[in-house]
């Protein structure tokens, strides 16, 4: 029929609440701040991975990424309490256009082709003849032009192009050559 009692003094040090931000689209070459938000006393901040960004120790870094990342943030409490986040930033790579198709069943350049297009959605790709009249127009951001219309072969020539990635990029004209 005995009791103990016993007291305990015990401290709740609060884990620190991080945010990273909203994930962000740049083009190429393009930088972004990123703009950690977090909520605690005495924190610290670490970055990674460090490539592309101008600090790993700070809130707000500079992020100048050559490709899609995934940047993740530490923050640290100065009782040791440990909290993350991530934000995703996607790189729109620059167009590569060719402006030389030898569509001639060889399976060498047959088709035309723009690099990295796929990257950018809702792109329109014209291509105009030399009196102006539109041979071939696509939305599909896949495109390879066989150099045909309407199942017929073109004929040799200079042709005119018109692409308008969106996205923030300006619109790329040029010539485009056709030879078989």
């Amino acid at each position: 029929g005995c009791t103990v009692q016993q007291t305990q003094t015990v401290t709740v040090t609060p884990t620190p609440m991080v945010d990273a931000g909203n994930d962000q689209t740049l083009l190429y070459g393009e930088h972004y701040q990123l703009q950690a938000r977090a909520l605690g006393d005495n924190l610290t901040y670490k970055w990674s991975p460090a490539i592309g960004l101008s600090r790993d120790d700070v809130a707000n870094p500079i992020a100048t990424p050559l490709h899609n990342s995934s940047y993740i943030v530490m923050v640290t409490s100065a009782d040791g309490c440990v909290s993350t986040d991530n934000i995703n930033i996607q790189v729109l790579q620059e167009l590569r256009v060719s402006n030389l198709i030898t569509p001639n069943g060889d399976s060498d350049n047959n088709q035309w082709v723009i690099a990295n297009l796929d990257m950018y959605p809702g792109a329109t790709v014209a291509v105009f003849n030399r009196v102006g009249k539109r041979v071939f127009y696509s939305e599909d951001k896949t495109i390879a032009w066989d150099g045909k219309i309407n199942g017929e072969d073109l004929p040799e020539g200079i042709y005119y192009y018109y692409i308008d990635p969106k996205n923030r990029r300006s619109p790329i004209t040029g010539s485009l050559t056709i030879m078989r």
